[in-house]
């Protein structure tokens, strides 16, 4: 639709004006020359504000010197307000400093090499405020290990400027003055954000005072807390310490600590528990780190329990990330990274794995014994893991058993490979050597070698040969090496009967059983990881050697004692199936096979009439014959995996590696104010029973008002 023009007789009373640049600097003498679209003496003008509103004029920003930051800026983290964290290098130098940009103020806060800045690695973090007013900045570069600075409590490095405490002589200052060094050094390994820790180690043992404790297995472990919240794993595991008396509450533990991480001010302690098949675990309290000994006698039902599912639990400590950012209040590391995983199976491959007998009294164990050995006869899986200095753990890595060699062939002059089949004199089936003979050997007798725990080495050897059907992985030369392809390959521990007779050190004690032989293992040419190009990680601190669990890989599903069974004839045979029926019970502990003077027959000595027996236990054995008989077809068999965890037995073989002997001497003590039983005669019956038919209709009728 077209617009109506105006009459000519009218005018607009509207006006454009329009602030444009049209050209460049004007050179014209007077403003009234100017036209409207120029700004007059305009010079470091622009046609927006510094809000960047278009429309206006505002002036070019301009440079103003408001402080000096020394080195090229990487990197800055906002404090609050005008307050900003500036991180600054040339590569050589790096800093930390202050700035308020409100105050064009600088304020240098370190300067340390061991910051290792580098300006192609660019800085992103945050900070906070603490509980107790104090700032805390994190940060990452992708190049250095995540850190964390706090900018108001910079740990410089120290030393101790007074005279160290004499508990002795009491003399000294029991409180330690630090100062620190000049010039100031900062301690860059305080400031990781995953700190270095040292990892505790834990000693417990059986206490000489009495105590409260149950019977059952003990187990100490320890983690580093702030602020009483854990920070650290349980990196801090201790031996196994059994407590048994026949009292069952009467047990007390010591444990000893050592190389704690004073840098932690507390720890926490956790008791992990197996009592009568159960297993749980207790919180028992925080402790300073600068505590060495711990005595327990009682364990509260109420202490927290620890979830069993963070007791192995291994967290990994993230080394560095890429960068880090604030997110809804959340700080979030991207890219972390965690420690090299370095290739450690081909020198894992070269462990060599011996087995140790140890002496110890026959009273050991009673006394708190806690020195725990291998099963005979039985195989086991090892495997070694890294600890490295933050307390995390490496993976862990197999170490395999020794390979095949000959060994003397006991139907054959000629020695054969323990791995190879037994051949044609072998048993039904032609199983291989290893299946039918432990091939364990003994390398060195009456050795005298006092152990760290004060006990005596007298033997070492070599481990039997044994192998799976599964095998070692094809694909992989770069970790298996040599085994690539092969059966995979245990540890066979050496049967009793492995050694020279009655005499060898492999058998459970010696000749006369005053002491046992506890079989340990003990590893040798255990190398040091090392990165892809040869050089050896830094950052390990120690290793673990690892156990693989039995459970649902038992050869030997239970070891015990065969007792015979002792044989009597049952009276009133006809009752049964006629004529004399042979029974039998359990034999008593210790597989007695003398005439048993505990029971007779009832038969009269020399006579052939049965009595009613006798009154007294000496008129027994002056009166009947004691019970001769014993089955040589027949047995027992105690355990101890069948009395706690495993009731029924069903294998498939039976290994005997021999008989023991030894003396019993014993005496029957009656308990303390026992009732005992006794018969009531006629008259005596019949008073009580016209006592107890009154107290009946008494009770029958009630109280009477």
């Amino acid at each position: 639709m077209a617009k109506k023009t105006p009459p000519n007789n009218q005018t607009s009373s509207s006006s454009v004006s329009t602030n444009t640049f049209i050209k460049g600097m004007n050179k014209d003498i007077s403003q009234a020359m100017e036209p409207s679209e120029s700004w007059w003496h305009a010079r470091n003008a622009a046609n927006n504000s510094n809000d960047g509103d278009v429309g206006v004029i505002g002036n070019e920003p301009s440079n103003l010197l408001c402080g000096v930051i020394p080195y090229t800026i990487i990197g800055a983290i906002h404090r609050f307000g005008d307050e900003w964290v500036i991180f600054s290098t040339d590569d050589v130098s790096s800093e930390i400093g202050r700035f308020d940009d409100s105050e064009c103020k600088y304020t240098p806060l370190v300067n340390d090499p061991c910051l290792a800045f580098n300006k192609k690695f660019l800085i992103t973090g945050a900070a906070k405020e603490n509980f107790d007013c104090t700032w805390q900045v994190y940060w990452d570069d992708s190049n250095n290990p995540s850190r964390s600075l706090n900018i108001d409590d910079i740990p410089f490095i120290q030393e101790i400027i007074s005279v160290p405490y004499d508990p002795i002589n009491n003399t000294g200052d029991p409180c330690a003055v630090y100062e620190n060094l000049l010039p100031l050094q900062l301690d860059c390994e305080k400031i990781r954000l995953a700190p270095l820790v040292d990892t505790p180690c834990v000693k417990l043992t059986k206490a000489t005072d009495g105590g409260m404790l149950k019977n059952g297995s003990y187990q100490a472990f320890i983690a580093y807390t702030e602020n009483e919240q854990r920070v650290t794993d349980y990196i801090g595991i201790s031996n196994i310490q059994t407590l048994w008396s026949h009292r069952d509450t009467d047990s007390s533990l010591d444990i000893a600590i050592s190389n704690l991480d004073e840098k932690f001010e507390n720890f926490e302690l956790a008791i992990l528990v197996r009592n009568q098949g159960q297993s749980f675990a207790k919180r028992v309290g925080l402790y300073s780190t600068q505590r060495a000994n711990i005595n327990i006698d009682y364990l509260d039902g109420d202490l927290l329990s620890v979830d069993l599912k963070l007791i192995p639990k291994r967290s990994p400590a993230y080394e560095k990330s890429q960068a880090m950012y604030v997110v809804n209040d959340w700080l979030l590391r991207q890219g972390p990274v965690e420690q090299f995983d370095f290739n450690y199976q081909p020198i894992a491959n070269n462990i060599k794995v011996n087995f140790v007998i140890s002496s110890v009294p026959s009273s050991y164990y009673a006394k708190g014994g806690n020195k725990l050995g291998f099963l005979r006869d039985e195989q086991y899986a090892f495997f070694i893991r890294w600890i490295y200095n933050t307390g995390e753990r490496s993976s862990s890595y197999h170490i395999p058993g020794r390979a095949p060699r000959p060994f003397p062939n006991t139907n054959n002059s000629n020695p054969m490979e323990d791995s190879m089949d037994y051949g044609a004199n072998s048993f039904d089936g032609g199983d291989k050597l290893f299946k039918v003979y432990n091939t364990a050997s003994l390398n060195s007798e009456g050795l005298s070698e006092v152990a760290a725990d004060g006990t005596f080495i007298i033997a070492r050897g070599d481990m039997a040969y044994w192998e799976s059907t599964e095998r070692y992985p094809t694909n992989r030369p770069d970790i298996w090496g040599d085994l690539c392809g092969l059966p995979i390959r245990h540890h066979k521990m050496p049967a009793e009967d492995s050694g020279n007779g009655g005499s060898s050190p492999l058998h459970l004690s010696n000749t006369s059983g005053d002491l046992i032989n506890l079989l340990g293992v003990e590893f040798s040419n255990v190398g040091q990881p090392q990165y892809n190009d040869g050089t050896y990680l830094t950052n390990v601190v120690g290793y673990e050697i690892l156990r693989g669990s039995r459970q649902g890989n038992k050869s030997i599903l239970a070891k015990g004692l065969f007792r015979n069974m002792r044989e009597y004839t049952i009276p009133n045979p006809e009752s049964l199936i006629g004529g004399d029926v042979q029974g039998l019970y359990a034999n008593h502990p210790y597989n007695d096979l003398s005439p048993d003077i505990y029971f007779h027959d009832g038969v009269l000595a020399g006579i052939s009439n049965r009595t009613e027996g006798c009154e007294s236990f000496g008129q027994s054995l002056t009166s009947f014959d004691p019970l001769t008989g014993y089955s040589k077809q027949v047995f027992t068999f105690a355990s101890p995996d069948l009395m706690f965890t495993k009731p029924f037995l069903n294998a498939y073989e039976t290994r005997i590696y021999g008989d023991l002997s030894g003396s019993q001497r014993g005496a029957f003590k009656a308990s303390e104010d026992h009732p005992q039983f006794k018969l009531l005669r006629n008259g005596s019956a019949v008073v009580a029973a016209i006592i107890g038919l009154g107290y009946a209709i008494r009770q029958v009728q009630g109280d009477t008002g």
